[in-house]
């Protein structure tokens, strides 16, 4: 059992009033300590880059790496930037969402994004990755660092976190590929199209154009899926807008189509552009 021993005398409330008020200053340091330790650790999420490829984190089979990068007469001016790298080691294609806190002078400076303007979304395939460049328009992936212009202010770049970060797997059915591709925006669907293409030219040759490699197989599944959803709703004409646009097929793409969707293609010349393969 404790006991609190407390003063006699003529001093005594003197003495104890002394004692009580110490002990409430003891509890208030320790709470404002605590404060300042949890500060310190939210301070310590933020991740510096350094001049070569680093892990930032693993999460569900993706790898997250980091560099600064410095980028000469980049934006009109030379400026460091962090390059992310994000690669899928899983079996599946893997869709990752972020929202990018960029702190400058120890200040988050990103982190009240009422418009998600730094809220960023990407889908990888199987053994695919992508990588940031010096390309100021790829933001998610491309981080501003500060100038290393001769004349410029300087930066106070303090680090970055990638806040909410969340991983889907996207191991789709064909039917639940068309349900994904049936709730995307025309133009977005047309972007999504185009990045798919991409991701397997770039397989194809890092495999030799051996097509049929399982990384191939899988990226020409999912885009042969979105092309034919495409030529659906292009059939049923839902934007008016995207149908001034012909919409591009490469001469392999129209050997995999479905035989209704080669009828459509066919029989509405004006509205697809057939091309030769690179």
């Amino acid at each position: 059992m404790k006991t609190t021993l407390h003063h006699v005398g003529s001093n005594a409330p003197i003495l104890n009033g002394l004692r009580t008020f110490l002990t409430s200053v003891s509890r208030a340091f320790l709470l404002i300590s605590v404060f300042f330790l949890l500060i310190s650790g939210h301070l310590n999420a933020q991740f510096v880059a350094s001049d070569d490829w680093s892990l930032y984190k693993s999460i569900d089979e993706l790898n997250i790496y980091a560099k600064l990068q410095n980028c000469p007469r980049n934006a009109g001016y030379d400026r460091n930037n962090v390059l992310l790298r994000i690669k899928n080691t899983g079996q599946s294609a893997k869709t990752v969402d972020y929202h990018l806190h960029l702190y400058y002078n120890g200040e988050c400076k990103t982190c009240d994004d009422s418009y998600d303007e730094y809220k960023f979304s990407y889908t990888i395939a199987t053994g695919e990755e992508i990588v940031g460049d010096c390309d100021v328009s790829n933001s998610g992936l491309s981080l501003f660092a500060g100038w290393s212009e001769k004349g410029i202010s300087k930066v106070d770049y303090s680090g970055f976190e990638l806040a909410l970060l969340q991983v889907r797997d996207e191991g789709f059915s064909d039917q639940e590929l068309k349900n994904k591709f049936y709730q995307e925006d025309l133009t977005d669907l047309r972007k999504y199209i185009a990045n798919l293409r991409e991701n397997l030219d770039k397989t194809d040759s890092r495999e030799s154009k051996n097509s049929g490699s399982e990384v191939s197989q899988v990226s020409e599944k999912e885009l042969m899926v979105a092309i034919e959803v495409w030529i659906t709703r292009d059939a049923m004409a839902v934007s008016p807008n995207e149908l001034l646009n012909p919409f591009e097929l490469t001469v392999n793409e129209v050997r995999l189509l479905s035989a209704k969707s080669l009828n459509y293609v066919n029989g509405h010349p004006d509205r697809f552009v057939i091309i030769n393969q690179k």
